[in-house]
């Protein structure tokens, strides 16, 4: 049982150090784009901070919907209207 414990534990190790690589990678080529693209840092910053905020509000919501956690189905989503938020967010960003 120790063995299996341990396996799963080095499992999610490596995949949290995968994660935050991605994160990392994601971070310079948003980097990359905004400074080709010539946009405002200040409002580019301001509009990241909106859409973050608005996504953890979201999180709390569903989460106070399934008392549980945070991992729910397109039905809920959908039933609470939350793709409308997320279409606009990618409109914002493209």
């Amino acid at each position: 049982m120790n063995t299996i414990f341990n396996g799963w534990n080095k499992t999610l190790k490596e995949l949290n150090n995968f994660n935050c690589k991605i994160e990392f990678l994601q971070s310079k080529m948003r980097d990359i784009v905004v400074r080709r693209k010539g946009f405002d840092i200040p409002e580019y910053l301001e509009t990241l901070r909106k859409i973050i905020t608005e996504h953890e509000y979201h999180l709390y919501s569903i989460a106070d919907i399934n008392n549980t956690d945070v991992f729910v189905t397109r039905d809920l989503i959908m039933s609470k209207n939350l793709t409308d938020n997320i279409n606009t967010k990618n409109e914002i960003l493209s």
